[in-house]
């Protein structure tokens, strides 16, 4: 395995974000901060969706072969005090367009026909029983104050949903327990100006070494040097050779030749 890095110092912004509100069926909140609120019998469910595209290696800046390995969103509370907020991100089972969805559906704000089931329990719809939004759980968190959550897709998960650079993810997020609270969404509603980020975890593979062999000529003194394999390195730019006539074991703090990678 190869060596690991991130862009935690370079995040991206999320910038396609809503959430559905049972209580209000018809209803698209785009351009709204995002709420979790869990259904407790009084106030109806409330559940936030973000959808963001894992920008290529140029965009990132980093090797184009780099592995993907992770990815981590960040969301941030925005409301204030000390009341709890468990709550759980899951992948969603739909695409969902920012400013159509709605608690019927996913990209027609005017259809009053329920397409997908958003409730946590899956038991909002029994009547009509769609397909569950809700799907893989990525993390879990409680959040009691006004902070920012860093939620990860790990490893597995990347391999198991088959994401890599380019690839369209779509989250949600569900309360579990206490709230509602209100997390800052990417119009900066909040004014905070801690809206949606993700970054990457990524491996850059360790090349494999050449093979070279020496071949003395027939005159006795030179010889020739034959790659006889390259190395599989996108980010080879020249090889060295390096001579002495007294050091044993020669190294660039002797005679240096440099060849270009053609």
């Amino acid at each position: 395995m190869g060596a690991t890095a991130d862009t935690s110092g370079d995040k991206i912004n999320i910038t396609s974000d809503t959430y559905i509100d049972a209580d209000n069926k018809g209803t698209n909140y785009d351009g709204s901060a995002l709420s979790v609120e869990m259904d407790d019998g009084g106030t109806e469910e409330r559940v936030s969706l973000l959808s963001f595209q894992i920008a290529d290696t140029a965009t990132l800046g980093i090797p184009s072969n780099s592995i993907l390995r992770g990815v981590t969103i960040n969301v941030s509370r925005t409301t204030a005090g000390t009341s709890g907020c468990a709550g759980q991100m899951c992948f969603l089972n739909s695409p969902f367009t920012e400013n159509q969805a709605n608690w019927y559906g996913p990209d027609d704000s005017s259809n009053t026909v329920i397409l997908w089931e958003p409730a946590f329990d899956g038991a909002s719809e029994t009547d009509v029983k769609p397909g569950p939004l809700k799907g893989i759980p990525i993390e879990s968190y409680n959040i009691s104050a006004p902070g920012t959550l860093a939620l990860d897709i790990t490893t597995d998960m990347v391999v198991g949903k088959g994401l890599t650079f380019g690839t369209v993810v779509n989250v949600g997020m569900w309360n579990t327990g206490g709230g509602p609270v209100l997390f800052e969404d990417s119009s900066n509603t909040g004014g905070t100006g801690n809206v949606p980020k993700y970054f990457v975890t990524y491996e850059i593979p360790t090349p494999s070494s050449p093979s070279i062999s020496i071949k003395p000529n027939s005159d006795g003194v030179t010889g020739t040097i034959t790659i006889d394999e390259d190395t599989d390195s996108e980010d080879l730019q020249l090889y060295s050779i390096c001579w002495s006539t007294s050091d044993a074991t020669p190294d660039h703090d002797d005679t240096v030749t440099d060849f270009s990678d053609t």
